[in-house]
């Protein structure tokens, strides 16, 4: 590997790079050979910075050289920055994608202990973060990537056939629970179809979970290539529900999203879409509650506070109304909260337990948005 040991010629370096990152037609480890040249120089060695960092570790991940991330940032990045005890917490705090890299190699070779390990340290250092800053302009990042760890946290969990673990974490959470992210509707939607856990089953929440998923644009620059692939995964295995579930059949959709999912990448042929698809009958439609129909809605909190109509429903039906429904991961909330929490109900709203686990949380909840300005007045849904 070429010495480099000036400015001048990192810097020619970094910039010749450039055009070779977006080139498509270099190969993936000609790019990463030419960016570890710099990467790894001894003029970058006790700076502040190292270009194209995080696209190098991404570019490791893509071709597979897990343990070539993990080494990156534990030894390279601490040695150009940071050298004590505190270094996993100084990474979270400073540069919490970072750690992300490493948590994901360290998920593909399965060493899910050391995956959560560094979650741990971002968690505990986003948690710190919101009670420094719980309402001003870093909340809404600390939140962002609390969510990132907690959904990270169940998909190690499925990862491992433990959906029970998972649920808890994307439902039990006091942090999480305002803070949703595209994988926490993925992965709820994976443990709803009942693959890992039977008794978790519940298809019409797979469902709400998938459409949610199938109908954000895979094009759109919002989306990390991880989330790209669950959106393209959750048209598969929603055309998977409609080509087998009984009582969910429909030949029409589950050519229609498997098709798509196809068409979108996913590894399958034309040929094994017809024969999953040829012989479906479809189910007889049943009456079944819309999923966004409001009629009666707010199932939880009306079983905890004994009314639909009373000042903390009324707040929170208006949190609903003027917020929830007014941007997309809302909606998506919306929507499965209505197709999960009647059966939830049902099940359990009988139980002193069920009442105590969900007061504290929504009385919380209550309180804030009333702080923020939300009525506790009589109030009428909104079509």
């Amino acid at each position: 590997m070429e010495q480099i040991t000036t400015k001048e010629k990192y810097d020619e370096k970094v910039e010749n790079f450039k055009s070779v990152y977006d080139d498509q037609s270099i190969p993936l480890e000609e790019k990463i050979r030419l960016c570890e040249e710099f990467a790894y120089c001894d003029y970058v060695k006790g700076s502040d910075s190292i270009a194209f960092s995080g696209e190098l570790a991404e570019m490791y991940l893509k071709a597979g050289r897990y343990q070539d991330v993990i080494n990156f940032i534990n030894i390279e990045f601490k040695t150009h920055f940071k050298d004590d005890s505190d270094w996993w917490m100084f990474i979270a705090g400073m540069l919490p994608f970072y750690t992300f890299y490493v948590i994901d190699a360290y998920i593909a070779l399965k060493d899910y202990n050391m995956a959560k390990g560094v979650l741990e340290a971002l968690k505990m250092n986003r948690a710190k973060m919101l009670e420094m800053h719980p309402d001003d302009g870093f909340t809404a990042e600390s939140k962002f990537w609390y969510a990132r760890v907690i959904t990270k946290y169940a998909q190690i969990a499925i990862l491992q056939n433990d959906a029970s673990t998972a649920l808890d974490y994307l439902v039990n959470d006091p942090i999480f629970e305002d803070t949703k992210t595209l994988g926490s509707y993925y992965y709820m939607g994976i443990i709803s179809k009942g693959d890992i856990n039977a008794n978790l089953k519940e298809i019409s929440l797979a469902i709400n979970c998938f459409i949610n998923l199938c109908e954000l644009d895979v094009n759109s620059d919002s989306y990390v290539e991880e989330e790209v692939n669950m959106i393209i995964s959750s048209n598969y295995y929603l055309g998977l529900i409609y080509a087998t579930e009984n009582g969910y059949k429909n030949k029409e959709k589950a050519i229609t999203y498997l098709t798509k999912a196809k068409d979108l990448g996913y590894s399958i042929t034309n040929e094994e879409i017809q024969n999953m698809t040829d012989n479906i009958i479809d189910s007889t439609p049943s009456v079944q509650k819309n999923s966004n129909d409001k009629s009666g809605g707010c199932y939880v909190a009306t079983c905890v506070y004994g009314s639909y109509d009373c000042p903390p429903v009324w707040t929170l039906r208006r949190f609903r109304d003027n917020t929830l429904s007014q941007n997309l991961f809302g909606r998506m909330f919306i929507r499965v909260y209505y197709a999960a929490s009647p059966t939830i109900v049902k099940m359990f709203g009988k139980y002193e337990w069920f009442h105590n686990m969900w007061r504290k949380p929504l009385d919380r909840l209550v309180s804030k948005l009333q702080k923020m300005g939300m009525e506790n007045t009589p109030y009428k849904d909104k079509n």
